[in-house]
Parts: C-alpha cells; sequence; structure tokens
C-alpha cells in the first residue's frame, strides 16, 4: 500500500511540472533586434541594432519554428522563438513537399528582438525542428556590426 501511494504521488508531481505555466520572460534592462533573412534555405544576418529600456521590462512572447539562443557560454540561459513571414510549417504528406518547393524559393525578413540577460555572451539561431544551428555570434561580434554600420551611414542632412 505506501509503495501504491508513493506512486501515485510522483505521478501526481510528474503531471503538474508537465503541465505548468511556463516560466516568465525574466526581466530585462537590454535589448538587441535582429534583422534576419531567409532566402533560398540559409539564414542570414541584415542588421542589427541595441537598446536599453528605463526599467527593467519583460518581453513578450511567441511561437514559432525558429529560436534565438541566449547563451552563457555553450549553456542556454534565454530562448526567443519566432517566425519568419510566409514560412510556416507544412502539417503533412504533399504539403510538406510543396512546402519544401515553395520555401527554396521564398525569401523573407523578420525582426526579432532579443533580451539581453544578465551573463548574455553570445547569441545563436536555430531551427527548432532539429535544433539545426543556422548563425552563431559573440555580443561584442554583434556590437562591432553595429557600430560599423552606423559609422559607414551618411550623415542626415539637417533641414
Amino acid at each position: 500500500m505506501r509503495i501504491r501511494h508513493t506512486l501515485l504521488v510522483l505521478a501526481l508531481t510528474l503531471c503538474t511540472q508537465a503541465f505548468a505555466e511556463p516560466t516568465k520572460p525574466p526581466l530585462v534592462t537590454a535589448w538587441m533586434d535582429l534583422t534576419l533573412r531567409f532566402s533560398e534555405g540559409r539564414v542570414t544576418l541584415v542588421r542589427v541594432a541595441s537598446g536599453r529600456f528605463a526599467t527593467p521590462t519583460r518581453l513578450p512572447r511567441w511561437t514559432g519554428r525558429w529560436a534565438i539562443d541566449v547563451l552563457a557560454g555553450e549553456r542556454v540561459i534565454d530562448r526567443v522563438v519566432f517566425d519568419f513571414p510566409l514560412l510556416g510549417a507544412a502539417d503533412a504528406g504533399n504539403e510538406q513537399v510543396l512546402d519544401r518547393e515553395l520555401r527554396a524559393r521564398t525569401s523573407s525578413e523578420t525582426v526579432v528582438r532579443v533580451p539581453l540577460v544578465e551573463g548574455a555572451e553570445a547569441l545563436r539561431v536555430v531551427e527548432r525542428k532539429d535544433d539545426k544551428l543556422l548563425y552563431k555570434a559573440t555580443i561584442a561580434e554583434l556590437d562591432a556590426s553595429e557600430k560599423a554600420r552606423k559609422a559607414e551611414a551618411p550623415a542626415t542632412p539637417r533641414r
């Protein structure tokens, strides 16, 4: 009887954890906007912009086929999920064949705001279906990219 009770408690605990509310997004003061392009089956970084909030803020979360992992070393400390417009996953069968054909000829761009959680050292973009690595860069490399782009931008004439 005691073993049944223990097994029941264990089963209820596991079920409760499996259906628990997802953890709240972390409060952050810094963020980075990554403009990503999907073209010919590849993801490339188009632009980087960063900023700060006046007060700690939680960024909204979405669902999607791709993710940006915020890394501390090789450990994932946050994950932002997103989609590219026009590139939703196909259901099954013949739709998957059509899906591959369309994806091979589709170009799409999106901007993803990534919270820079304390301890963040790098970001990586992955396709969630198989955790396929599509892009990875350190925060320092992304900051340098943003500074270089700003330095190259022509001065806006005053009116």
